[in-house]
């Protein structure tokens, strides 16, 4: 029973000035395991999300905007709590992602099970339901 739902849009979405707090989340389950796709969010769609009362907590985090500063805020990443996170991010990509900050609060959480595309390349998680793997290209 893999289930995948959406979190953000909402039914009657409104629209937001930032397209980026527009962006799609969604949570996708399986047994024990569960995945956090948070699109480009920031800040705002947080709060809404933390407000809401959204299902957050999950197994993996997919960092939201590339790691920028304007995501990932302590309070998002507390109730979050992932065990591991990936941020997708190319490197020496022009706006400096991830955020040293964001990476930091990040690393306060899942530790080594911090996974950067522009360090690791393509990441995969493959799960059955009760447990997660990780490979990384590099």
């Amino acid at each position: 029973g893999a289930r995948l739902t959406v979190l953000h849009p909402h039914q009657d979405p409104q629209a937001k000035a930032d397209p980026n707090e527009n962006s799609l989340v969604l949570r996708r389950d399986l047994g024990k395991v569960s995945f956090l796709l948070t699109g480009d969010i920031g800040e705002e769609t947080e709060s809404d999300l933390l407000a809401q009362r959204a299902p957050l907590r999950a197994s993996v985090l997919k960092v939201a905007h590339q790691g920028s500063q304007t995501s990932t805020s302590a309070p998002f990443l507390a109730q979050v709590h992932p065990s591991a996170a990936v941020i997708l991010a190319s490197k020496d990509n022009p706006y400096g992602h991830p955020s040293p900050a964001v990476r930091a609060r990040l690393e306060g959480v899942v530790g080594k099970e911090l996974y950067l595309t522009s360090r690791h390349g393509t990441i995969t998680f493959t799960t059955q339901g009760n447990r997660l793997w990780v490979k990384a290209d590099r």
